[in-house]
């Protein structure tokens, strides 16, 4: 099983800048003096444009870009992509011999090694423009010689919360919003970005029936179908509008179609989709003679319900990641349910938080061993 945190990779590089004279020139009194050498093709042009576009800003000189190394003379900055350049999508940057070369085993990675690059010559990516970017002023820009520092990712997925796929590029991110029309996933493309879509879907699933087609959805009538309801503590069912009483076979073969209907219709495209349960304390179990019976804690039924789901996914071709939140007391580990597979194609995201006040209970000290039983 994998685990999903936000986490940025491109941190600034120590030494990068040397002295005049001490090492490659890039620019010199505001005159390019050294080239950029990316294939024509994203996201390694979209790299070499951020160095091209972020150099003229600090000095005022553009530095050409183009394809073929051996018609650039020295010094250059090189892109390329090398299998085995580093681990998942990270970068290597090494100078020497008139070249700052920026390799990484994917496109997306010498993406990252061109913010490091401009980090490691002082520029800061704290946000978004106006105020979250930093660009220093300088009339001359010169690379250290002997640089060799390799950045790999301590997490396979990282997502962000807000913002634009250049802000998430830019933030060594490399999920960005599902975007369902495909002009509105252009950026994505070229940035070679995965899509991801979140958020508390639960109480949707449980209000209105989807369609896989894409159909509108059709507010649900449980007039029939009472005993589909959550009991409460004094065994009365009702609808709740967060969950249904999964002990029961029918409910939960209608809940779990339904998800499998709304992933397929608004995001079947998606890389990833992350489905939370409703916004309230222990995902508002049904207290049923049932569901109480088979002592259970929150964790166990979502892992529950959400393997069902994974099931029905895969069995309708559906080939990506699915996952859940541990959040909101549920962030205990499962007592009785194993995942499927061993987590294969799962995910999680761990985010121990409560919702205010005493309403959702106080925080915990126990999330370090949380996370090591969840993995």
């Amino acid at each position: 099983m994998r685990m999903a945190f936000v986490c940025a990779i491109v941190i600034p590089l120590a030494g990068l800048v040397a002295m005049s004279g001490d090492g490659m020139e890039l620019v010199r009194d505001g005159k390019a003096t050294a080239t950029i050498v990316a294939p024509a093709e994203d996201p390694l042009a979209y790299a070499a444009n951020v160095i091209q576009h972020n150099i003229e800003r600090m000095s005022g000189a553009r530095l050409p870009i183009i394809t073929c190394a051996s018609e650039a003379s020295t010094p250059r900055i090189v892109l390329r992509v090398r299998d085995g350049a580093a681990r998942l999508d990270g970068f290597r940057i090494r100078s020497g011999d008139g070249e700052v070369v920026i390799e990484a085993a994917s496109p997306r990675g010498c993406v990252y090694g061109a913010y490091a690059l401009l980090e490691g010559l002082g520029c800061r990516f704290y946000g978004v423009e106006p105020l979250g970017i930093i660009v220093p002023e300088r009339a001359s820009i010169t690379v250290a010689e002997g640089l060799d520092s390799l950045r790999e990712p301590s997490y396979e997925n990282r997502f962000p919360s807000t913002g634009s796929p250049e802000d998430h590029i830019r933030w060594g991110l490399h999920f960005t919003r599902f975007a369902k029309s495909h002009e509105q996933a252009k950026p994505a493309e070229r940035l070679n970005l995965s899509q991801w879509s979140w958020g508390h879907i639960w109480p949707a699933l449980v209000e209105k029936r989807f369609f896989a087609d894409g159909s509108s959805p059709e507010r649900m009538n449980y007039d029939k179908h009472k005993d589909w309801l959550p009991a409460d503590e004094k065994g009365k069912r009702r609808y709740n509008g967060q969950t249904l009483c999964f002990s029961n076979p029918e409910a939960l073969e209608w809940f779990t179609d339904n998800a499998v209907n709304w992933v397929l219709a608004s995001f079947g495209d998606a890389d990833y989709v992350n489905m939370w349960s409703a916004d309230t304390l222990g995902i508002a179990l049904c207290r049923c003679e049932k569901c109480k019976g088979r002592g259970w804690n929150a964790t166990d039924w979502y892992m529950h319900v959400h393997n069902v789901i994974w099931r029905k996914l895969k069995e309708r071709g559906w080939k990506n990641v699915f996952g859940w939140i541990t959040y909101h007391g549920s962030e205990e580990p499962p007592e009785s349910v194993q995942l499927p597979e061993n987590g294969r194609q799962m995910d999680f995201l761990y985010a121990p938080r409560p919702r205010g006040a005493s309403q959702h209970g106080p925080y915990t000290n126990h999330h370090s061993t949380n996370v090591i039983q969840f993995t």
